[in-house]
């Protein structure tokens, strides 16, 4: 306690600063609307950038994290209760549903403890976030043409052209300013992470984008940076074979833009962080639940995410907690999970011609052992970790059995996430079997 008390007596001035930066932008946001009578989703983006603009100076007037995370819990219960009391209807007096005033101190945390508080890492996702994102919600709710559903929302297809605009030029400009790296890879790398920021952006709904636009930018910065050319090559692989196992997809099955969007991200993700072995399990399962999908509906975002998110999710959490085959079993197990959940909750008549009546057939416990091994196949034949067979199958499979099981008293819960719940369940349990070394 000594320690923290000092880093926040080091760092008062900072906090004060900070502070009174902050309330003076929240008192300009009531003033213009309630004052001059600025719409709120004006002045929401005008908080959204004024923040950005403030927590750019951290990496300069900030020496510790527990100041950061200080000031990152102080303003959530700000933003929450101004929620609750009304008191901030600058933030949040819009008609959408959207917690993304109150995720914003847990992006600024997330991305600073990523970091480690280094400048390029922590300042260009956190501008990328800020700027672009206000960006795409300018020119997408005025010029915006070309619209695509995303859940309970929508894009359109001028705000992701402008937010890639943005970002790239954000990341251009970092990298440039920072000195690292040659011309071309700058290039190259500022070319993923325009692509990559823009995409989770396409995809994210009631702004969970203020969290996963920061965290998939430093993601990119830091496997560029600090592992390489060759890790950089991998990220180009990435965004071809997922493109390509996209329009195998779209042909397969009634891809909606944002499930085709979604389904990129996921396989890049898997491809650039692990290659090859790690691609093919998502993509078989992806194909498979394409194919017994109804072919009367569409696939949309909220049949894609659930099957991939909770693995991926696994998959970024265990980056910077021990060797590959430590991550690559947690990964597995979770994606076994979400395999056999999808295919147990499966709606299929037992009446419809060829395999999607023979699965309609089969009883629910057998459809969930199919949908658990569907990911696991091709896994068997290019194995993403180099422990034995022996060692590694039985571990997953009953990590994946636990998080499949898990599902079972959280289906009777109204909300979302539920399968993204028990997916990560099982790999927190493969994980958990990792450290306490039964492999």
């Amino acid at each position: 306690m000594a320690a923290i008390a000092e880093a926040l007596l080091h760092d008062a001035w900072a906090m004060a600063g900070i502070s009174i930066a902050i309330v003076c932008m929240f008192a300009i946001g009531e003033l213009l609307r309630r004052g001059l009578g600025v719409e709120a989703e004006a002045t929401r983006k005008f908080a959204h950038v004024g923040g950005g603009a403030v927590v750019f100076m951290f990496p300069w007037i900030v020496s510790s994290s527990w100041t950061v995370a200080v000031l990152s819990a102080s303003f959530f219960l700000i933003l929450l209760v101004g929620r609750v009391t009304g008191v901030l209807g600058s933030v949040h007096g819009v008609d959408r549903r959207t917690s993304g005033a109150e995720l914003y101190p847990a992006a600024v945390m997330g991305t600073w403890w990523l970091s480690g508080g280094e400048p390029l890492a922590f300042c260009v996702p956190m501008a990328v976030m800020a700027a672009a994102d206000a960006g795409a919600a300018f020119v997408g709710k005025r010029m915006g043409t070309v619209r695509f559903r995303v859940m309970d929302g929508a894009r359109s297809l001028e705000g992701s052209l402008t937010f890639f605009a943005i970002a790239f030029a954000i990341f251009l400009a970092g990298l440039a300013l920072d000195g690292r790296g040659g011309w071309p890879g700058v290039l190259l790398i500022a070319l993923i992470g325009g692509v990559l920021t823009t995409c989770v952006e396409a995809i994210s709904v009631r702004g969970i984008d203020n969290v996963l636009i920061p965290w998939a930018g430093w993601l990119v910065i830091d496997r560029t940076l600090r592992l390489g050319l060759a890790e950089m090559s991998s990220w180009v692989e990435g965004m071809l074979v997922a493109f390509i196992g996209v329009l195998v997809g779209w042909n397969a099955a009634r891809l909606q833009p944002a499930a085709a969007v979604a389904a990129f991200v996921f396989g890049t993700v898997a491809y650039a962080l692990g290659g090859l072995g790690w691609f093919l399990p998502i993509a078989a399962l992806g194909l498979a639940i394409a194919v017994f999908h109804p072919r009367e509906r569409d696939v949309d975002l909220e049949h894609v995410a659930p099957l991939a998110l909770g693995s991926v999710g696994v998959l970024g959490a265990l980056q910077l907690l021990g060797p590959r085959d430590a991550q690559a079993v947690p990964y597995l197990a979770a994606l076994s999970a979400s395999g056999a959940i999808a295919l147990a909750r499966l709606r299929v008549d037992s009446g419809e011609p060829g395999l999607r009546g023979g699965l309609g057939a089969l009883p629910m416990p057998l459809r969930a052992t199919i949908g658990a091994l569907l990911p696991l196949l091709p896994a068997m034949l290019w194995p993403p970790f180099t422990l034995s067979p022996l060692k590694a199958w039985p571990l997953v499979i009953g990590a994946a059995s636990v998080g499949a099981l898990s599902w079972l008293p959280l289906r009777h819960f109204p909300r979302a996430g539920r399968r993204l719940v028990a997916a990560m369940v099982a790999g927190v349990v493969a994980w958990g079997a990792a450290q306490a070394r039964w492999f």
